[in-house]
């Protein structure tokens, strides 16, 4: 594939972004974090927005101090076998990470929409028009995902009914809640903010470079706004106490929607929601694929189709829901890893490394 099906401008990458990083997140965050932190948990989101916006600013500096993305440069780095074994565990985090959302979106269908529906049908029926768009290049998938905003606009209905038709008064009381709790709880939210780490693999591609932080800000400010509104909407409808025991709050409230035309909301709410997560997963598989040819210079159906095939045997692994959400948490913390530590640490690393960087420029 040519590289300049890759290119993409500031406003593409906003959107590219944010639809991979809405998701698996505005169903499942709000039970988590009323488990985890009771009423308080909206802090939590802001809290993990802070962090992972910490990580933005990290990766923004390193991919501009190094004039390439941070993983293409990682052989210079840390020298060729140490940038190889981190090469290939990021690569093999982002298949962990398209797995999990993969048996995350079966797991939903299965038990809200079709509970008879085979996991490899499922699989196949959302990977394989996800596979056609990645192998059109990151700008189609970056412009198909500009239908995030209508379907993000729609589904915000929902958490708005909830907030109107609901009693914000069970938020209170606001700062009961210990800062462990709160640290806790910024942890667990952040699986719903992974996709901002994919700022790592792309770095030519990307047009108007001086404004990648602005963009990466942004992107997590709207994710932010959104999975706010849905935990305050699940607390004002539902009390403090009971979206804990409910699987998916936003789907519980979009059935207490009446509508004239439609008899079942919570199905129209289904299908847009699957469309959104057709968005989160073609973007961690376009990751996966600049990340393949940026360190084995291979790009083609074949190797499509190996990665295709690969993260449908990794999701086939986890045998239940529970594993599933499990996996998710423990990828979450794998993912702030690699988007806030990880290019932290670095930094300095390139600051010493800038006449090797200088020479790997050269000899390109």
């Amino acid at each position: 594939m040519s590289n300049d099906l890759d290119s993409i401008n500031s406003g593409q990458l906003l959107t590219f972004l944010f639809a991979t990083e809405v998701g698996i997140g505005i169903l499942v965050l709000p039970r988590t974090l009323i488990k985890e932190v009771g009423t308080g948990g909206w802090i939590s989101i802001i809290l993990a927005a802070f962090l992972v916006g910490i990580g933005v600013i990290c990766i923004t500096l390193l991919n501009r101090m190094i004039g390439d993305s941070g993983f293409a440069a990682l052989p210079i780095l840390l020298g060729k076998p140490l940038g190889w074994v981190f090469s290939v565990a990021l690569m093999l985090y982002l298949v962990a990470i398209s797995s999990i959302v993969l048996n995350l979106f079966v797991e939903v269908v299965r038990i809200w929409f079709f509970p008879a529906a085979s996991r490899l049908t499922l699989m196949l029926f959302l990977l394989v028009p996800s596979v056609y768009m990645v192998s059109k290049g990151l700008r189609v998938v970056a412009l198909f995902d500009g239908f995030i905003y209508l379907i993000m606009a729609l589904l915000a209905l929902v958490p708005l009914h909830g907030i109107i038709d609901g009693n914000i008064l069970f938020l209170r009381p606001v700062l009961q809640v210990t800062i462990g709790k709160l640290t806790s709880g910024a942890l667990k939210s952040g699986v719903s903010f992974l996709g901002f780490e994919l700022l790592l693999f792309f770095y030519p591609e990307v047009l108007g470079k001086k404004r990648l932080f602005l963009t990466g800000a942004g992107s997590i400010a709207m994710a932010t706004f959104f999975y706010v509104g849905a935990f305050i909407a699940a607390i004002a409808l539902f009390g403090p106490v009971q979206p804990a025991h409910l699987t998916y709050p936003l789907l519980e409230i979009s059935r207490t929607i009446s509508l004239p035309i439609v008899e079942r909301v919570d199905l129209l709410f289904g299908g847009l929601w699957v469309t959104a997560i057709t968005t989160t997963i073609s973007g961690f598989l376009i990751g996966l694929v600049k990340a393949v040819e940026t360190r084995f210079h291979v790009r083609n159906r074949i190797s499509l189709a190996v990665i295709s095939i690969v993260t449908v045997i990794a999701s086939l692994i986890t045998g239940s829901f529970a594993e599933a959400e499990a996996l998710a948490d423990m990828i979450g913390i794998v993912g702030l890893a690699v988007g806030v530590v990880f290019p932290a640490v670095l930094l300095p690393v390139a600051w010493l490394r800038k006449g090797a960087i200088k020479k790997w420029h050269q000899s390109k």
